[in-house]
């Protein structure tokens, strides 16, 4: 795992003088991409060139650049050797000790790398310092023995703080950012703070570091050295704060002395971004009538100065190649107002957007326009020429029309280049639906329900409970503003769903009621004879239908193995009585099988009536019982032989 770090080493420098600004329109560095930083002055560092003063100058053919000073000396690496080196005046300069790439460089000429092979920590990635012609490793934070760990160093301000980022053990050995609870002490004595899960890439002279963030950590299984993370995002790490920069950014690469951030992967696109307050689209800050306008689209910005000049990577559509500009923006912070719930159709009060100047000289201010939509200018006094650390303000209204979060971009001309500010409002939260797939279900047969929701605010998070018992509804799990949720319920009755959506400190709630009834099971039981003697068999055959999921078997007669018997949904089974009624006498016997559609007792059940024959009763020479039978036979031989003798008489 892996959290941002800040460790102080060496005094504070001041910045050097500003530089005059650039023109605002795009300026064509050639296709020598990529650019990645700037310094006051105005001078580029790209992978392989520095761009000074109109000039680019190739580096030699050993040397990769990262990062320049306000005096010109580029940090990077010497492929020959393997180490941190600078370039400076057509030299390239070796640091001792300094395995690996220098990523940042100071006024004071202090640099900071990361050391891809160790210093003295075996294979893993670790950090190292340049100072004074002293390379020192950055320490493991007092972590020993554990095969994943190491450090990171980004980027140092005059002040010697140095951001970059932590690997630190967990059960899991997951390299990922940690939690801000953790906090170390480097060896040296000096505080490594913890700023939050995520990487540092640059530091301003106030501390303020710009990088990314995680909203979601989790181990990758089998465990190993990786994790599974959801962003990153793009985020400013302030005072003991982290927060995601608005727009849904992906990389922040730099920041300047008074906050700005520039980077890439602004609203969910490729896109470069620039940050004052509000997250702009670069491409967006372009002039219209700039010739290159038409042709560029401008992807990752890399580097901003404390006057507002942007190195920024693009691609040209007329020959696709990756070109590296200069692009001047007006050093104007927007502190936009959120407008507070509003109910449709009605007005709000007048909310105000407050633009301050702060750079060191005035700015002057065109027409300001909204696009159309809830939004109305209510009033504007950002007109004319803005003193530095002077402050104006647009007051807007918002009238709803349909729920949701509508938005829209504000725009003023500042200094002569676009500066779009988007606005956006927010109605009372309210579940526009909530409804099941059906409002009666069978139990048991399946997914059987789907339910369906939407709030109206996309940033609600949403939770249920009610339901039915085992159903995937109150599962305890926090729901996106709007999905659906399959579910099988199980069991019968009347079930009511409750959906209840949050957002700030506004909260809707809705419920739908779905009625789940069993199916009707019928079941069918048969005997291959009604009747039977003594010590003969007969075979039981049984069905049942409707969703049935198991039968039992009862009655029969005692001992024959029929009652007490599990039996599938259909089946035959062969039963010999193995108690025989009394001579001349028989039994009825009654056989059910009971079938439930599930594991609740909702049964058919069917019946089927057999007559077993007790043995017969003959005569014997030793008495026994008296047989009728006998009885009539004798009789009617008597009978016989008397009408004989009367026939041999007459």
């Amino acid at each position: 795992m892996r959290t941002i770090v800040t460790i102080v080493c060496v005094s504070a420098l001041a910045l050097g003088a500003p530089a005059s600004r650039a023109q605002n329109y795009l300026t064509d560095l050639g296709a020598v991409a990529p650019a990645l930083g700037i310094n006051n002055s105005g001078q580029v560092v790209l992978q392989g060139y520095l761009y000074s003063s109109g000039t680019l100058t190739a580096f030699p053919a050993n040397f990769t650049g990262a990062a320049i000073n306000s005096s010109g000396v580029v940090a990077g690496g010497d492929s020959t050797t393997s180490l941190g080196a600078t370039y400076s005046n057509g030299s390239v300069v070796d640091l001792p000790g300094a395995t690996g790439q220098a990523l940042g460089i100071n006024d004071s000429g202090a640099i900071v790398g990361t050391n891809a092979s160790g210093v003295s920590s075996g294979s893993n990635p670790s950090a190292w310092l340049y100072s004074g012609g002293v390379t020192t490793e950055i320490p493991w934070l007092n972590w020993t023995n554990i095969h994943c760990l190491g450090v990171t160093a980004q980027g140092i301000n005059d002040s010697g703080q140095i951001t970059g980022s932590a690997r630190s053990p967990t059960a899991t050995f997951c390299i990922e950012p940690l939690g801000p609870t953790d906090t170390y002490v480097d060896v040296g004595g000096s505080p490594l703070t913890d700023l939050g899960p995520g990487i540092g890439y640059a530091i301003n002279a106030s501390g303020q570091v710009a990088g990314i963030t995680y909203t979601s950590i989790e181990p990758l299984s089998p465990p190993g050295c990786e994790c599974q993370e959801t962003g990153p995002v793009a985020a400013l790490f302030s005072n003991g704060t982290v927060t995601i920069l608005p727009g849904g950014a992906g990389v922040a690469y730099a920041i300047n002395a008074i906050g700005f951030i520039v980077g890439d992967g602004v609203n969910g696109t490729t896109d470069a971004f620039f940050y004052n307050g509000v997250t702009s689209d670069l491409n967006a800050l372009v002039l219209p009538a700039d010739p290159l306008q038409p042709y560029v689209t401008l992807t990752d910005a890399r580097g901003i100065n404390d006057n507002g000049l942007i190195v920024v990577n693009g691609i040209d559509s007329r020959t696709q190649a990756q070109h590296a500009y200069l692009l001047q923006v007006p050093l104007i912070e927007v502190n936009p107002t959120a407008f507070p719930a509003q109910a449709i159709g009605t007005t709000s009060t007048g909310q105000s957007v407050t633009l301050t100047n702060v750079g060191t000289t005035a700015v002057a201010f065109g027409d300001a326009s909204i696009a159309t939509g809830p939004f109305a200018i209510q009033s504007n006094t950002c007109v004319g020429s803005l003193a530095p650390a002077a402050s104006c303000a647009i007051t807007l209204t918002f009238t709803p029309t349909a729920p949701g979060t509508p938005s829209a971009v504000l725009t003023i001309t500042a200094g002569g280049s676009p500066l779009p500010i988007t606005v956006s409002g927010v109605t009372p939260l309210v579940i526009t639906s909530f409804t099941p797939s059906a409002t009666t279900i069978v139990a048991n047969t399946g997914l059987n329900l789907t339910l369906s929701w939407a709030a109206s605010n996309p940033a609600a998070s949403c939770m249920g409970s009610g339901g039915g018992w085992g159903d995937e509804w109150a599962n305890g799990s926090t729901r996106a503003a709007s999905g659906t949720v399959q579910t099988d319920e199980i069991g019968a009755g009347t079930l009511t769903f409750v959906l209840t959506c949050t957002v700030g400190s506004e909260t809707a709630t809705a419920q739908t009621v779905v009625v789940v009834v069993w199916p009707v099971v019928t079941a069918a039981l048969s005997a291959s004879a009604p009747s039977v003697l003594p010590q003969q068999a007969v075979t039981l055959k049984w069905s049942a239908s409707n969703a049935a999921q198991s039968c039992v078997a009862s009655g029969g007669g005692t001992g024959d193995g029929w009652a007490g018997s599990a039996l599938p949904t259909s089946g035959s089974k062969v039963v010999t009585e193995p108690t025989v009624p009394a001579a001349g006498k028989s039994a009825t016997l009654t056989f059910t099988v009971t079938c439930k559609p599930g594991v609740r007792e909702y049964p058919g059940s069917a019946s089927v009536k057999v007559v077993q024959m007790g043995p017969s009763v003959s005569a014997s020479s030793g008495g026994g019982a008296f047989d009728p039978l006998s009885v009539v036979c004798l009789v009617a031989i008597a009978a016989l032989c008397r009408r004989r003798r009367a026939c041999g008489r007459s």
